[in-house]
């Protein structure tokens, strides 16, 4: 049975902590061979994800299921001692790689890890992933407000005519190589609404509209459909905006 490992529920976004050990995070060395137990892709109950690669590379991706808008990424570089069951985490907060924690192992199955953080006694759960997990990142530009709706994160723009921006990055959750997402097509929902689209992944959505003169709020929903080039994973992002009545 091959030894598994993953991280805690609680997830420290890239700040100003300082290093406890090693000395210098800017390098941290993970020997491949053979390779390590660690190497995988692992979600808890809290939507967080976490990829750990077989070059000692990886990510962490917070809240993944909640694209659009909702997403957390950071890249992440670790060490694993097969013997202590020690997993060291750094993250790479603006350029520079920061010390997180020190995590154990303490028990394993095939479909499961359980760890323990640094000295503390609390226990958590990871699920081994089996297949690849697909998440958005989105961030909005211009004149426009999101709000957490249903599912996903919904935006909201003023009934006057303007312009409303978006970035927009599919990423597969997968610790092996996979064809990366690209733009395959786009869809207009409902009230129709200007819209362009440039480039495939990352791409950028352009977004007009004109002045709302109804009593009733327009709704707006451009669903971004990716795959990836042998359709083996597929993803479909809605940037669904809402435009405000008149009064």
């Amino acid at each position: 049975m091959a030894a598994v490992v993953a991280m805690p529920a609680v997830f420290t976004s890239c700040g100003d902590d300082e290093p406890e050990t090693p000395e210098n995070p800017d390098a941290p060395e993970n020997p491949d061979t053979p390779q390590s137990p660690v190497v995988g892709t692992w979600v808890d109950e809290w939507d967080l994800c976490y990829v750990f690669r077989a070059d000692g590379t990886g990510m962490l991706a917070e809240d993944y299921q909640e694209y659009p808008g909702g997403v957390d990424f950071c890249e992440i570089k670790y060490t694993y001692d097969d013997e202590s069951k020690e997993l060291i985490i750094y993250i790479l907060d603006d350029g520079t790689w920061e010390y997180e924690d020190t995590y154990y192992v303490v028990a394993f199955t095939d479909e499961y890890a359980i760890v323990q953080e640094g000295d503390d006694d609390e226990m958590y759960k990871f699920a081994r992933q089996t297949t690849p997990l697909v998440t958005v990142d989105v961030e909005e530009k211009g004149p426009v407000r999101e709000e957490w709706g249903e599912r996903c994160y919904e935006y909201y723009v003023d009934s006057k005519a303007g312009s409303c921006y978006f970035d927009i990055e599919p990423h597969i959750l997968w610790h092996e190589n996979l064809p990366p997402l690209t733009l395959k097509s786009t869809i207009n929902k409902y009230d129709r609404i200007g819209y362009e689209v440039i480039g495939d992944n990352p791409c950028y959505l352009s977004v007009s509209y004109s002045d709302n003169n109804t009593t009733h709020e327009k709704l707006s929903t451009i669903e971004l459909q990716f795959a990836n080039a042998d359709n083996s994973v597929r993803v479909t992002c809605p940037i669904t905006i809402h435009q405000e009545p008149a009064y």
